[in-house]
């Protein structure tokens, strides 16, 4: 189950990442950076509200271990009560000038995405049940769904004119549909009861989630306003543009997996069963994929920029740089917070996450005054920081060796250098770090995707593994029709 789980959600977040990639790509060909640094701000502001309502009530309905018709409909409550202070947040502060740095269109983006919580509502019930039910095939037909909706609109939106707020129409049209879809697909799990029996319990939960990945948003979306603050609108729409290519692989693969993966723990830690082994595996194999993605980022920044969104746009190649090696880092201690959700330390990882929130933002803001390089290089810092507090705890909570975590960084980073050969080859033949000829690149990709997977082969990595079982199953099915 784990592995169609994964397959499905792998499928799903390759149909996701090219409309999402798309999206990016075209808008920064039709807008320009200043009308991006404008929704940044709105999506900054939205951001931290959003982290402030983040409860983490489903998580709690996932791990739960004797789910009853209460505690769901306590969860949805308790859900809607937040997304409906949300929105009523979002609304006031698209009235104040000095949240939409006197820009109006700010406001009206904000007033649009306040749209989106509300409708969230409505799928809270279906996907977090579809989820702890580990149907991932519907879960990823939807967001498929969701994320072609949502770029068709937005790019349709700034074709017309629709500017900075293009986007936030894409959004809340993505959860029209994603809504719609839920409701009618997993009908059998929707409802609206409202109660609050056994409210306390999820509440302190739902605290201890907040002040985790809470306070870590909070950070990352008041950076964006600290940014723009110092530097202008139109560094942060460059600094934007980074960060969002360089975070596309970490939404698109690792919050897939990752999410499968907890499933996966929670229904082993519900059965007693060791955890080590599944966490050291699914470990593994993120890093196989996801390191070699944010390095070959890195390293071909320049024409990576150049190619997806013109001239105008090479100033934001350096940070883009900084940060796709910040999510290398990062990728170290993959999953922390899953593991102390499932070993009941929530409360130890909230005192952790604090303290190194804090530190990476004082951090950030210093480097904001020496321009976007300095941001991207001081938003670097921040993982490092994560490195010293999470590693030890990983280890910890995982019951995995230290040598165990020594063996899968080698195996990867070894798989990585292997598939970085061929463009570092193409980037030192031309001597020039943007220039590089498009048909040269496109060998030295082909190149590197060859090398990446004969290197798979023969380390025999979990990974590759995982594509013959995959190979196999579609194969058996064929022959029994041929007989």
């Amino acid at each position: 189950m784990i592995r169609r789980a994964i397959a499905w959600t792998v499928a799903g977040q390759v149909v996701s990442f090219a409309a999402t990639f798309g999206m990016t790509v075209v808008l920064a060909r039709i807008l320009a950076p200043r009308e991006i640094g404008m929704f940044a701000i709105a999506a900054a502001v939205s951001g931290v509200l959003q982290a402030l309502a983040a409860f983490g009530v489903g998580t709690y309905v996932v791990r739960e271990h004797q789910l009853t018709p209460a505690v769901l409909s306590t969860a949805f409550t308790i859900n809607a009560l937040t997304a409906c202070l949300l929105a009523l947040a979002l609304l006031v502060g698209s009235t104040l000038s000095s949240i939409t740095m006197g820009e109006p269109l700010v406001g009206t983006v904000l007033r649009v995405l306040a749209l989106v919580p509300l409708l969230g509502i409505i799928e809270f019930r279906p996907s977090t049940m579809l989820q702890r039910d580990m149907k991932f095939s519907t879960i990823s037909l939807i967001t498929v769904g969701r994320t072609v909706v949502t770029a068709a609109v937005s790019i349709a939106s700034a074709l017309t004119g629709a500017s900075a707020v293009s986007a936030a129409y894409g959004a809340v049209a993505g959860a029209v549909a994603s809504a719609a879809a839920f409701a009618i697909v997993a009908r059998r799990y929707s409802g609206f009861g409202l109660t609050l029996i056994g409210w306390r319990s999820m509440v302190v939960f739902g605290f201890q989630t907040l002040a985790i990945g809470g306070v870590a948003v909070i950070a990352f979306r008041l950076s964006d306003f600290i940014l723009g603050s110092i530097l202008g609108l139109v560094a942060l729409g460059l600094y934007n543009r980074a960060a969002q290519l360089s975070g596309v692989p970490i939404t698109n693969v690792y919050f897939s997996l990752s999410r499968v993966l907890f499933v996966k723990l929670a229904e082993d830690a519900r059965a007693g069963r060791d955890i080590t082994h599944s966490y050291l595996r699914g470990l593994d194999m993120m890093l196989a994929v996801l390191w070699p993605m944010l390095a070959g980022l890195a390293l071909l920044s320049g024409p990576v920029v150049e190619l997806l969104f013109g001239g105008r746009w090479l100033a934001a190649a350096v940070p883009l740089a900084l940060l796709s090696i910040g999510q290398i880092v990062g990728l170290t201690y993959a999953m922390n917070y899953e593991l102390f959700v499932l070993r009941d330390e929530v409360a130890r990882q909230t005192r952790i996450e604090t303290i190194r929130t804090i530190l990476g933002l004082a951090v950030f803001a210093y480097c904001c005054t020496f321009g976007i390089i300095g941001a991207a290089f001081g938003r670097l810092i921040d993982p490092i920081i994560g490195m010293i507090f999470y590693l030890p705890q990983v280890r910890r909570l995982s019951g995995a060796p230290t040598r165990a975590f020594v063996k899968i960084y080698a195996r990867n980073a070894g798989l990585t250098a292997a598939a970085l050969l061929f463009p570092a080859l193409a980037m030192i033949w031309t001597r020039d770090t943007v220039g590089v000829p498009y048909a040269l690149l496109a060998v030295s990709l082909l190149g590197s995707g060859l090398c990446w997977i004969g290197v798979l082969w023969w380390m025999r990595h979990p990974l590759w593994d995982e594509v013959e079982r995959l190979a196999l199953r579609l194969r058996i099915p064929k022959r029994q029709v041929l007989k």
